[in-house]
């Protein structure tokens, strides 16, 4: 029973960590789209530290496959936490992806793309 205990902790913590890193990687992409359109440096500088600041604790603020891959590739890793990278990797790729999509249809007009438009329809 205690074992059962232990692996629902377990994967509830991943859960929550997991989310969260999809969260901050969503957050870091609406930055970067609006401090790009705006040419605010000091503006991203200060969202990326709020944002650092938010989880830095719980999940480590990667926010960058990139540097996930760099901490797989770490000698010394157990195997739980290889499988919570890959997590790690398809959560941010999903925030990414969430965050690109929320900028497009908060802003459509500014790139030019219609969403109601039927013609832009597949």
């Amino acid at each position: 029973m205690l074992e059962k205990e232990g692996v629902y902790d377990l994967t509830k913590q991943s859960a929550l960590i997991l989310t969260l890193e999809c969260i901050g990687t969503f957050l870091l992409t609406v930055l970067y789209q609006s401090c790009t359109e705006l040419l605010d440096p000091l503006a991203f500088a200060l969202g990326v530290l709020c944002i650092t600041v938010m989880s830095v604790k719980s999940t480590g603020a990667h926010y960058n496959p990139a540097i996930t891959v760099v901490f797989l590739c770490k000698a010394k890793q157990r195997v739980s936490s290889r499988w919570l990278g890959i997590g790690y990797i398809i959560f941010q790729f999903a925030g990414a992806l969430f965050g690109a999509m929320f900028y497009l249809l908060m802003h459509n007009n500014s790139v030019g793309v219609e969403v109601n438009d039927p013609k832009h329809w597949p």
